[in-house]
């Protein structure tokens, strides 16, 4: 199913480049332009303003989609071909292995550099050259059905080949729309800088510049800890949902309890991150209030579960190993081995319990540090 989600997204995108051909992409309002035309120009600049991470989780899934597809070692020699078979052309099968896995690896790199604004320019060059250099995959591709289908599982055929022509169109227009705007903004920087170098430096009174040097100096950039911990949030999920798809296991069941062990652990850490509301000194009494405040119900029941969950985690901490080990029995009986793949006795068993252990802390630090990191802020805002 995963070729209708690709071709949703790219006509999503269609609609998005059509609308930006229309209204533009940010800037202020022109004078008489209606509120519909105004939002539509807003939401496009957003999404303009957010297309680094965009591009990094585009690049960085294409990348990890290429290092957990197996590659047979050796030529075909009959039987079902693999996607790295079908989509590589004849004259490079020779060469498989490392056109494949290398190719991942320099989506990965392209994804994580260019959130680092030092790189951005440079990382959104080589992802122009990279979709310069997959053209004559691209060209491959279309010529087999057997290729499309295994690339855009799910889309026929003759919808396949118009989904990838245009999410490989619209993506170089996007690279290429960001990569130009990024040489503006460091030309516009460094236009300012030498500008700034070139004034002679303000000394105040009573006070002398350091000797044969300027006053002014570059501020380093460093990376900000939203963007270290959306990272480090993505690398922890991505990692536990590739060891779920190189296992020996069918990985729909997996990859379901996966998120619900993510989704309790992020429940457990959104209660112990939920902020408190201290009324400021000086407040109005309630029949004085002209206005509502917030209400504090969550806060109360995040205190009284967050207690509760304490105080029976510490009485029944003896318990926790076996009730792990009960909810992960249910999923072991689920599991079926892929074809041809071979465990050993229990080993199902031991997958399961580390999956959920795995999922469930990690969603419990991530809920804990989102609600701390973002919701705190955005209710200091309301109040």
């Amino acid at each position: 199913m995963h070729g209708y989600v690709i071709a949703t997204l790219v006509g999503l995108g269609l609609l998005a480049y059509l609308a930006a051909s229309w209204v533009g992409v940010g800037g202020e309002p022109e004078p008489g332009e209606t509120a519909v035309r105004t939002r539509v120009r807003g939401v496009l600049g957003k999404l303009h303003e957010g297309s680094s991470p965009l591009l990094a989780v585009i690049w960085i899934g294409y990348g990890l989609l290429h290092l957990i597809t197996p590659v047979p070692a050796e030529p075909y020699t009959g039987g079902e071909l693999s996607s790295a078979e079908l989509q590589v052309p004849e004259s490079l099968k020779s060469q498989l292995v490392p056109i494949w896995y290398g190719s991942g690896a320099f989506e990965i790199a392209l994804g994580l550099s260019v959130v680092q604004k030092k790189w951005r320019r440079w990382s959104l060059l080589a992802q122009l050259l990279m979709l310069i250099a997959v053209t004559p995959f691209v060209i491959h591709i279309l010529g087999q059905d057997a290729a499309l289908m295994d690339l855009l599982r799910g889309l026929p055929p003759s919808l396949g080949r118009v989904v990838l022509v245009f999410h490989n169109l619209l993506l170089f227009v996007w690279v290429a729309r960001v990569y130009r705007d990024e040489r503006e903004r460091t030309s516009l920087e460094e236009q300012k800088r030498s500008s700034l170098e070139q004034q002679p430096p303000a000394e105040p009174q009573g006070a002398a510049g350091p000797p044969g040097g300027s006053a002014t100096t570059p501020a380093k950039s460093k990376i900000k800890p939203v963007t270290i911990v959306a990272l480090v949030m993505f690398a922890a999920n991505s990692a536990g949902c590739l060891v779920i798809a190189v296992g020996p296991w069918r990985s729909g069941a997996l990859y379901l309890w996966a998120i619900g062990s993510l989704a309790t652990g992020a429940l457990i850490g959104f209660l112990f991150g939920v902020p408190r509301w201290i009324a400021a000194k000086g407040q109005p009494t309630a029949v004085e209030r002209t206005r509502y405040v917030p209400n504090t119900n969550i806060e109360k029941l995040s205190d009284w579960l967050t207690k509760m969950l304490v105080g029976v985690g510490l009485v029944e901490l003896h318990e926790l190993g076996p009730t792990l080990s009960r909810a992960s029995s249910v999923l072991a009986a689920g599991l079926t081995l892929r074809p041809g793949r071979v465990v050993a006795p229990g080993e199902a068993q031991a997958f399961a319990v580390g999956l959920v252990a795995y999922f469930l802390v990690a969603g419990l630090i991530q809920g804990f540090l989102l609600t701390r990191m973002f919701i705190t802020g955005a209710w200091n805002e309301e109040a």
